[in-house]
Parts: C-alpha cells; sequence; structure tokens
C-alpha cells in the first residue's frame, strides 16, 4: 500500500518519503520539515493514532492524514484530539489521494484556531 500512495504522489508532482513503520516514520519527522504526513491506521510498532499524536506533539501545524481499511466514524473534533486532520478510506482512487493533499495544504495555511467557513 506505502508503495501505490508513493506512485500515485510522486506521479501528481509531490516529492515523497516512505519509512517501513511508524516509529522510523517519527523518527524522519524529527529531523525533517513536511508538509503532510500520511499514516496507516494498523502498523508494525505504533499505531495511526499513535503516529498522529506524536507528530502534532513535535509541530501541531503539520497536517496528518489517515489511511484505513476500517470504516473511521469519528466527529471532527475527536478527530482533531485525536491528532488526526484528514481520513482516506481504502481502498482509496488516485483523485481522492491528490484532492486529500490539497485539503491538507489548505489546512496548513489556515492558522490554528482560525473557524474556516
Amino acid at each position: 500500500m506505502c508503495e501505490v500512495l508513493k506512485d500515485i504522489l510522486v506521479n501528481g508532482g509531490h516529492e515523497v518519503e516512505t519509512v517501513p513503520d511508524g516509529s522510523e516514520g517519527v523518527k524522519l519527522f524529527k529531523k525533517k520539515d513536511f508538509h503532510l504526513v500520511f499514516t496507516d491506521l494498523g502498523m508494525p510498532t505504533k499505531s495511526g493514532w499513535q503516529v498522529a499524536k506524536e507528530v502534532k506533539k513535535i509541530n501541531k501545524n503539520t497536517p496528518v492524514a489517515l489511511i484505513t481499511g476500517w470504516e473511521v466514524q469519528l466527529d471532527r473534533s475527536k478527530l482533531k484530539k485525536s491528532g488526526v486532520d484528514l481520513v482516506i478510506n481504502k481502498p482509496f482512487k488516485v483523485d481522492q489521494v491528490l484532492r486529500l493533499v490539497q485539503e491538507g495544504m489548505e489546512l496548513k495555511r489556515v492558522p490554528r484556531g482560525v473557524k474556516r467557513k
């Protein structure tokens, strides 16, 4: 799944770095600045929820997108509290991923605490 997502993003004109698990993702995030983080809900070493919380502790302004094969039915406030800004369900389509990236970039531009219309 990681390689498929990487191919979609690279073909969409984005720079992408991948890691094999959640712990490695958090380590990489501590070293580099990223515009958006994709994390899978079910991963080795750390869940997507754990990765999202740790990313937000490091940089609260980086949008986090949770990828899941399970239906995640949480309201917006619960997602935010967990550090998750966006959710995409598997199987996903190329246009869904690229739209999600656009949405993530819009979130990054809007200062936290400012309500969106």
